[in-house]
């Protein structure tokens, strides 16, 4: 009797059907009735007008002030925000000089820029502002596409870019997850512009683990409340694998599982046996090279989050913003008593390991025969190339376009499968007005 029940119980598990944690961190976050960017009616703050950063003593009045809009909008602030107009105008610099560095050729050609997550707009009004002011020839070769999975963000950039005064024929919104081919529309072999700003750290992630015979696990969520394990059978977890094992496994081991068995065996087990792998980063690699395979991608994102709590491996952080304050959980799980309609929702975000990403962006394109390369600077050196710095000094000489967000980093990828566009290193150009040039030129890696 015992052993029937066994079975009976063996055979109920494997027929249970079981999100991925991927699938889980999806719905949480972008599910229309109760996702963190729908439940919420303003996921990203507007700051309506610029701050005058000439008018703040220093680091305490611009802290105060950010305290102050957190208070008064009880959300998330991004850099483009913040720095607006001078962060987006950066961004456009660099695409309006890369452009200038196109063969004759194919600098008369239409090109795109797609916006991943484009917020409230304002990063899109920033950006043809700029190009229509310092290059109006450009402008009118560019199309202008802003991809969002939320519907409310889009109907705020269609209001936003209409009020300026980009017509139709320049700017366009999408409303769709960008993780699928068909959302972006019909493919082009257009050269595209593809800019995510803070994207990639809300990419759903899976959760592997190493189980004690050394292979590995794939997670699933049950209720919404615990883990459950399985063995590793997801073909997108598996081709992440295929990529980021040999980046993964310690160095002092010859691979990451024979490690971590000598660990177990010597009761050491511990979150390096846990990873959070950007399965959701990968499928977007994927899908870019289906639907805009000439693309010159733009990416900043966190490069680090302070204090996790959650164990494992690129673990992300839990929290939302509650009177002003960031208020973090010490779980994306929920106790089994919480109901789901009693959960506040909260954001889910990852640090981005951007020496992961440029693998996985060689992996989607090395099959094809493609030409990569890729280059990641700081958020500082970056804008020190592009943007109008002096716009955002203080008073004292702080200035926290460069000093705040230390923990972010710009991703600067290309991908040209005919291998005749010639696209440029991208730091490796001029900058803007008299910020002066960059000491030495960077590293550029071509794979």
């Amino acid at each position: 009797m015992q052993r029937s029940i066994a079975v009976a119980a063996a055979a109920a598990a494997k027929a249970e059907t079981l999100p991925l944690l991927r699938e889980f961190i999806h719905e949480a976050l972008y599910q229309p009735a109760h996702g963190y960017f729908s439940a919420n009616q303003s996921p990203v703050g507007l700051v309506d007008a610029p701050i005058d950063f000439r008018n703040l003593w220093g680091k305490k009045a611009y802290d105060q002030a950010t305290t102050d809009l957190r208070n008064r909008l009880q959300t998330w602030i991004t850099p483009a925000e913040l720095f607006s107009p001078t962060y987006g105008r950066g961004i456009a610099n660099y695409i309006l000089q890369q452009q200038a560095r196109l063969p004759s050729k194919h600098a008369a050609a239409p090109f795109d820029i797609v916006e991943v997550g484009g917020g409230n707009g304002t990063l899109a009004a920033d950006i043809m502002e700029f190009l229509r002011e310092h290059s109006p020839k450009v402008y009118g070769m560019c199309s202008y596409t802003a991809l969002d999975i939320s519907k409310e963000l889009s109907l705020r950039q269609q209001s936003r870019i209409a009020e300026a005064g980009h017509g139709e024929e320049r700017f366009s919104v999408r409303q769709g997850d960008a993780l699928q081919p068909e959302a972006w529309g019909q493919p082009s072999n257009r050269l595209t512009y593809v800019v995510m700003c803070e994207v990639l750290d809300n990419l759903p992630h899976d959760r592997v683990s190493v189980a004690a015979d050394g292979q590995w696990q794939q997670t699933h969520v049950r209720g919404g409340a615990e883990h459950v394990m399985r063995p590793l059978t997801d073909p997108l977890i598996s081709r992440c694998l295929d990529v980021l094992e040999p980046l993964i496994h310690p160095p002092q081991s010859s691979g990451f599982l024979g490690f971590s068995l000598l660990r177990r065996a010597m009761g050491e087990g511990g979150p390096a046996d846990t990873v959070f792998l950007p399965t959701g980063a990968m499928q977007l690699m994927e899908t870019m090279m289906r639907v805009r395979p000439l693309h010159h991608i733009i990416a900043a994102d966190f490069d680090y989050l302070p204090e996790v709590s959650i164990p494992g491996l690129n673990a992300p952080i839990v929290s939302h913003v509650a009177q002003g304050q960031t208020q973090d959980r010490l779980s994306y799980l929920r106790p089994p008593a919480q109901q789901e309609e009693t959960a506040a929702p909260c954001d889910i975000f990852f640090p981005t390991n951007f020496e992961w990403l440029a693998h996985m962006h060689k992996a989607a394109a090395i099959e094809k025969g493609w030409l990569v390369t890729s280059l990641t600077k700081k958020n500082a050196d970056f804008m020190k190339a592009w943007a109008d710095v002096k716009t955002t000094v203080c008073m004292d000489g702080y200035n926290p376009l460069l000093e705040d967000f230390s923990n972010t980093s710009v991703f600067l990828a290309t991908c040209d499968p005919q291998r005749e566009l010639s696209l440029q290193s991208p730091l490796d150009a001029g900058t803007h007005g008299d910020v002066g040039s960059m000491s030495g030129h960077p590293s550029w890696y071509r794979f």
